[in-house]
């Protein structure tokens, strides 16, 4: 079986996942995935912060 990666973002205030993608490996696009959920279905978010990873 194949690794895969999550990429997910999840609100700070509620704990509730806001987007979530599956690639086969952690790369920005990935995140923009996420990204693209999270504006279709909120709208732009107040704020963004990441755990600093390299991606980014």
């Amino acid at each position: 079986m194949e690794k895969s990666q999550l990429h997910i973002a999840v609100d700070d205030a509620t704990g509730a996942i806001a987007g979530a993608y599956f690639d086969a490996q952690e790369m920005l696009d990935g995140y923009y995935h996420v990204l693209e959920k999270i504006l279709k279905t909120y709208g732009i978010p107040y704020m963004f912060y990441t755990d600093r990873r390299t991606v980014f």
